[in-house]
């Protein structure tokens, strides 16, 4: 398990329970972050000018044929693809049909979701931290027999669809990207691109369809739908539309500009209630608004005549704001355009009092900040949803914005005559760190957060990757660097290690760039890809380069800095990780006595490195040592967390463990049922901590030799392994370990044989000869071949202390 490092502070010696694995709430959670976006469907409610394309798609869809089931809808920006999608996917969605929603505007979003939809789809743990991700989703797409759509949307660079992740290489053009050509007729792909469909970037695979902008009629009724027929005649929208050649969100703008000015009280100076009146500013803004440039040509030609329109949309739209006494309205649109194109959480990060500490935005009050976000959404500026999607955070639902691509790109483009781009960027980073300056390091390994750091993740990396490399305010960049690793270990803790492990990258490359190697920061950067490397099982690589930034912290920092005792700590995690547990223990007495001294007795990380030293010494046998330390941490969790508290129940099952191996099973056996119990209320059948007690539990049915009953427990805790980490999983292994146990008990000993050789042999390749659950398995195999049916120790688990963390 990671923290603001990397591997938890409190992480257990000798269980490879580095992965946090998602439970059935934390499935819902990626069911809602694929989920079609409210944002997507058109707010006016009929899509006009459209309905051919979308019955010729339901149709395809329809269709049981096996070819022709990847689509690329290509147009210009603005001439809504997301819409068509968007209604293909309401239509079969209403019929049962499974929709997965993935944005591909910004890589990390992509790849987030991409991985959720392999999830859901039925991918373990395991496949998807292998560097093979865009295999297993495929495979896994592949074998579903009910029907599926995927909607990729906003892919304008079709090389963002490519895989050059480590270990990993394929083109989308060749059919080995993220999106593939597949058969079977239960599935369905649709793309959404500005850019046209090239052979040489999409392939010869995909379909690609053109959207085209509306006629002049059906651009007529978007206006009049949007104004409720107050902009004057049909003629005279149909006049608009055409002067707006036809690009539905040019059309939109002006519908929901119209609706507003037509019923304010009072009209500034340069507000229109007519669609004459906008034809007419149109035209007097630029009236070369859709020429032709001189050069231009083919599709570049066309978006810059759709950026040129929509700009003037803007600027219109921007002054009604303005007349409206909103004055700051261009500077707010240019700051929601410094985020990343993912859903904002406003009501979270656009905070008055760290706003109008800015010069740029002194002015702002909160009844200012209120009517700008109203009016723009009004105008079609921005999307607010009430609701983010999946689970509420412990704040409570959190409302969020979403501004469209070309709105961001309006705004982007807007010149304000005081204030710099670099200061509103500034800006927007304070109001991202302000935001979540209450949130402990600790944070991201709380589940209850994660709705959280969903949302805030995307506009951390973003932000960072926007500071110029002569940024000067280096205490904005290292509070900012803070919340950017904080949402990779919110990554690395969901299961998604290579997506973390690029985050990581960009982190490290970012703060060596801005604030040089040797800061902290930095290393703490590269603490994280040592992280990411140990969570993927090299415990010896991410040894050596613990050891490497240890160096670096002992010559920098000194001896008792808590980075270096940070990183002592995780180096010794990993030398327990491969089995030299003398070492491991002495390193942990070490870092004890300074922690005792320097932090107290009951700090939190105190009493992570004294419950990692208690399971070094379980592991070693000194029982007396071990009941000694957990029964120390104990006490202190029950009178300052309480009963119920994970990290109680983590180490009342260390505690159990003990009293196990010295025989008071029928003691063992209660609290083994009461910790159980209460982790299924709390956590879910399926989460890993609780799976460890049933585990525990079944192996003391098994003692008392209620085999049968022993037995459907392993088989049941197996068949959850296995579908959620994979066949290969350390955790899987040890459930069939066990079985393999309990059948020599119950008198089957080839059954008991096969089992043990197969898990041997897995253990063999994926964790190596020497590792702790090899030798394990080893002995246990021995004893069952003579005839041995119980082995001297169960593979019995021990609780994670997964909060007792580093800072």
């Amino acid at each position: 398990m990671a923290t603001a490092h990397g591997i938890a502070a409190g992480q257990i010696i000798g269980t490879d329970d580095a992965v946090t694995i998602p439970t059935s709430v934390e499935l819902a959670v990626l069911a809602e972050s694929v989920a079609l976006p409210l944002a997507a469907m058109d707010g006016a409610g009929a899509l006009r000018g459209r309905e051919e394309v979308v019955e010729s798609f339901l149709s395809r869809f329809e269709d049981a044929g096996t070819g022709g089931r990847a689509h690329l809808l290509h147009g210009l920006g603005g001439s809504g693809k997301t819409s068509i999608a968007a209604e293909i996917a309401r239509r079969v969605s209403a019929k049962g049909t499974a929709v997965w929603w993935v944005s591909a505007a910004d890589n990390a979003g992509l790849v987030s979701g991409l991985h959720a939809v392999a999830r859901l789809a039925g991918a373990g743990g395991d496949e998807l931290r292998s560097d093979d991700a865009a295999d297993v989703l495929w495979r896994r797409l592949g074998a579903r027999r009910e029907p599926w759509l995927l909607v990729v949307d906003n892919a304008d660079d079709p090389h963002a669809l490519d895989i050059a992740s480590q270990g990993e290489r394929g083109t989308l053009s060749s059919g080995r990207g993220w999106v593939r050509p597949f058969l079977g007729s239960h599935g369905f792909v649709i793309v959404t691109s500005r850019r046209g469909g090239d052979p040489a970037s999409w392939g010869t695979w995909i379909a690609p369809h053109p959207v085209e902008m509306l006629a002049p009629a059906d651009g007529a009724q978007v206006l009049l739908d949007r104004t409720r027929g107050r902009g004057g005649s049909r003629a005279d929208a149909n006049a608009l539309a055409e002067r707006l050649g036809g690009l539905p969100l040019a059309l939109s703008l002006a519908g929901s500009y119209l609706a507003q000015s037509t019923v304010d009280i009072w009209h500034g100076s340069t507000a229109v209630t007519t669609f004459k009146g906008y034809h007419a500013a149109l035209d007097e803004g630029r009236v070369d608004i859709l020429e032709p440039r001189p050069g231009g040509e083919g599709h570049q030609q066309e978006e810059g005549t759709s950026h040129r329109l929509v700009d003037r949309n803007w600027q219109l739209a921007v002054h009604l704001l303005e007349d409206r006494g909103l004055t700051l309205a261009g500077r707010f649109m240019r700051l929601l355009a410094q985020f990343a194109p993912a859903p904002l959480p406003y009501q979270l990060i656009l905070k008055q009092d760290a706003l109008v500490d800015s010069p740029a935005f002194s002015a702002l009050d909160r009844d200012q900040a209120g009517s700008l976000l109203r009016d723009m959404s009004n105008l079609g500026l921005v999307d607010l949803t009430p609701t983010a999607p999946g689970p509420a955070s412990a704040e409570g639902d959190l409302p969020v914005l979403r501004v469209h691509p070309l709105m961001r790109d309006a705004s982007s483009r807007y010149q304000d005559p005081v204030h710099d781009g670099n200061a509103v960027l500034a800006v927007a980073a304070r109001l991202l760190v302000e935001a979540v300056a209450g949130e402990s390091d600790f944070s991201p390994q709380d589940h209850r957060r994660w709705p959280l750091w969903r949302l805030v993740a995307p506009h951390a990396f973003h932000l960072l990757e926007r500071f110029p490399k002569d940024f000067d305010d280096l205490v904005l960049v290292d509070r900012l660097a803070r919340v950017a690793q904080l949402a990779a270990q919110y990554l690395l803790l969901r299961g998604l290690r290579a997506q973390a492990r690029d985050e990581y990258v960009a982190l490290h490359r970012a703060c060596a760039d801005l604030l040089g190697d040797e800061h902290a920061r930095t290393l703490i950067a590269r603490h994280g890809i040592a992280s990411c490397t140990a969570n993927g099982g090299e415990h010896a690589a991410a040894g050596d380069e613990f050891r490497s930034i240890l160096d670096i912290q002992r010559r920098t920092l000194g001896e008792e800095h808590p980075d270096t005792l940070i990183t002592r700590h995780n180096l010794a995690w990993v030398t327990g990780a491969l089995g030299d547990y003398a070492t491991a223990r002495d390193e942990f007495r070490s870092i004890l006595d300074i922690r005792s001294r320097v932090l107290g007795e009951e700090h939190p990380y105190t009493l992570a490195t004294r419950n990692n030293l208690g399971t070094v010494f379980t592991e070693q046998g000194d029982h007396a040592a071990a009941l000694e330390a957990f029964t120390t941490v104990l006490d202190v969790q029950r009178r300052i967390l309480g009963e119920e508290h994970l990290d109680t129940l983590a180490v009342r099952n260390n505690v159990a463990k003990v009293l196990w191996d010295l025989g008071e099973h029928r003691t063992v056996q209660g609290e083994f049922r009461s910790i159980l119990e209460i982790q299924r209320r709390i956590l879910g059948e399926e989460h890993p901590a609780t799976l460890g007690s049933r585990n525990n539990l079944a192996w003391v049915l098994s003692d008392r030799g209620e085999h049968t009953a022993a037995q459907g427990e392993f088989l049941s805790i197996v068949d959850i392994h296995s579908r959620i980490l994979g066949s290969e999983h350390l955790n899987t292994l040890r459930a069939r370990q066990n079985l393999a146990v309990n059948y020599s008990k119950m008198g089957r000993r080839r059954e008991a044989e096969t089992e043990m050789r197969a898990v041997l042999a897995v253990l063999e390749h994926v964790a190596g000869p020497d590792h702790p659950q090899t030798r394990l398995a080893k002995a246990s195999l021995k004893a069952i071949r003579s005839g041995v049916t119980s082995t001297k120790r169960p593979v019995l688990w021990h609780g994670p202390g997964k909060r007792k963390k580093k800072r």
